[in-house]
């Protein structure tokens, strides 16, 4: 289904000499607190496919003359597409060039967990409207003795690359360890993986680590575990 949304490009006056002798079809020029807004209508069966809309218009029609999109472009959010969730991803297509009443509500949605966007970054590469006060970090999960996956299925051995060392029964240096990543897609090439490259012979521990660095203690826990994928 085809919507419409609102796509607004806002220019200071010091720039204005760039609307001299062109007329676009579609186009509604406004004076807004002393500044010139560029209003259009765009389609799309989404949020994400109408800023997709808006951005080539923009590139096409301006191009990079006046500074970065994220500082000259907004569109609306009228079917309230942009809700804050768990699932909240703040740089994705869908969720950013957001209007005012649309930050605002968001901020209020996310209680505290966001806040309005103000650096800039590469042309090409521009923040969204907000950002997370606290950056989330998507660590991977253990699945056998000494192999983790993360969410995107890509897997890694964990080694102790600083032991931890004490004496006279005082503590002196923790353990350090390390994560590498492995070429295999699936647990049993991943196992497989680890016999090859010897990777068990990376752990620096001085103590006997026993069944967690031994391969065969994974191989007879292949058929028991599961991976999220």
């Amino acid at each position: 289904m085809r919507r419409s949304y609102t796509m607004r490009v806002r220019i200071g006056f010091d720039h204005k000499s760039v609307l001299h002798g062109r007329g676009w079809r579609g186009v509604t020029t406004l004076y807004r607190d002393d500044t010139l807004v560029l209003e259009r209508t765009v389609p799309g069966t989404n949020r994400r496919a109408a800023v997709t809309v808006a951005l080539n218009w923009l590139w096409v029609h301006l191009g990079h003359q006046l500074g970065q999109a994220q500082t000259l472009l907004t569109v609306d959010n009228p079917y309230e597409e942009v809700k804050y969730s768990t699932s909240f991803h703040c740089r994705a297509r869908e969720y950013c060039y957001l209007d005012e009443i649309t930050v605002t509500q968001l901020l209020l949605e996310a209680n505290g967990e966001l806040v309005r966007e103000t650096r800039l970054r590469a042309l090409h590469h521009p923040y969204g409207s907000v950002r997370r006060i606290k950056r989330r970090r998507k660590l991977p999960a253990r699945v056998a003795p000494n192999v983790y996956a993360d969410a995107n299925n890509t897997f890694f051995y964990r080694y102790t690359h600083v032991p931890q060392h004490s004496k006279k029964g005082k503590f002196i240096r923790y353990r350090k360890v390390r994560f590498l990543r492995l070429e295999a897609r699936g647990l049993s090439s991943a196992i497989k993986e680890i016999k090859d490259r010897d990777l068990p012979a990376l752990h620096k521990s001085r103590r006997i680590l026993g069944d967690i660095r031994s391969v065969s203690r994974l191989e007879s826990l292949y058929t028991n575990v599961s991976l999220r994928t």
